[in-house]
């Protein structure tokens, strides 16, 4: 049986016992509001007996983080282990069917903030956390990227996980002092498999990616009449108005220019085979050629972040 677990936490200490404001209400000592991208910082490892994490999650004013980060900062440049995962489901997946789901695994399930709520004009759902601890510290970072990709890619996607659960930093708020929760003791989350599945599937989509290429190269080449390839021509074009022009950004980034930038992106890479690091000077150049263009720093943590190119992941 599982006796302790170990994670990161924020504790809001706000002196305003017994009434202590919600995590996601405004600090108030600060001006700044207390919930998303905002709480990366000053985290607490901890370790506590298993069977005492509900009164974790039973809290209104902690956040917490299956990641345990240098210096407490979370962000994934910083994680240095992992030895619990967290699963986040708000898409309207009934909490009974995903016990069911996990009645082989040690787990301690409880429902968010917004269990039955109507969130953000979403409608009324069951909303709800899957806390698994592991069996052993994991420490590779690429590795357990890849790993929580494919889960929430391939395994869970149809179970309405969250995809920021990707991030391996990922933190989330607790459920509150009302939250239900419900303990089951099975055998540990099998993320050693779950890394080698990933691996499997990594390797397919890059066979099925090369493919893609190899047949895109020839159809450019047969409309050309050469035997360049599409990588050849954008490499012979690089960072032109040409190269700019046959990308249509101007007709894409009508309808909004992340995610014109983002089509652009993932085209060069995927369809194209441009390295990582042409994808990014390419990005970068046809931003700057716009009328009005985006802030580097925003497109590095958006699109770049999301392909994972560019050292932003």
């Amino acid at each position: 049986p599982m006796t302790e677990v170990t994670f990161s936490y924020l504790q809001i200490d706000t002196g305003l016992e017994p009434n202590p404001p919600k995590i996601w209400d405004t600090h108030p000592n600060s001006d700044v509001m207390i919930y998303g991208s905002k709480l990366k910082h000053n985290y607490q490892e901890k370790t506590i007996p298993w069977s005492n994490m509900h009164r974790m999650v039973q809290s209104s004013y902690r956040a917490i983080s299956g990641a345990i980060t240098k210096n407490g900062h979370m962000t994934e440049d910083n994680f240095v282990s992992m030895k619990m995962v967290l699963l986040d489901f708000d898409e309207g997946f009934k909490l009974n069917e995903m016990k069911e789901r996990f009645k082989d695994y040690t787990y301690l399930i409880h429902t968010s903030r917004n269990h039955m709520k109507d969130k953000s004009g979403k409608g009324v759902a069951e909303r709800f956390r899957v806390i698994l601890p592991l069996e052993h510290v994991y420490t590779d970072k690429s590795e357990l990227q890849l790993a929580m990709k494919f889960m929430v890619n391939e395994i869970y996607k149809a179970y309405g996980i969250d995809e920021k659960c990707k991030d391996l930093t990922r933190i989330m708020f607790t459920g509150g002092m009302d939250c239900e929760y419900q303990y089951n003791e099975g055998i540990f989350f099998p993320m050693t498999t779950i890394i080698d599945m990933a691996k499997e599937w990594n390797a397919r989509k890059i066979a099925e990616q090369k493919a893609r290429h190899e047949a895109n190269s020839a159809k450019f080449a047969t409309s050309t009449g050469s035997d360049k390839t599409k990588a050849d021509w954008y490499r012979e074009n690089f960072n032109t108005p040409l190269m700019y022009d046959k990308l249509k950004y101007e007709e894409k980034a009508v309808s909004g220019r992340n995610n014109a930038l983002n089509q652009v992106a993932y085209y060069l890479l995927n369809d194209v085979g441009l390295t990582d690091n042409e994808v990014v000077s390419a990005v970068l150049y046809i931003n700057s050629q716009h009328s009005n263009p985006v802030e580097d720093r925003e497109i590095e943590s958006t699109i770049f972040r999301s392909l994972r190119i560019g050292g932003a992941a």
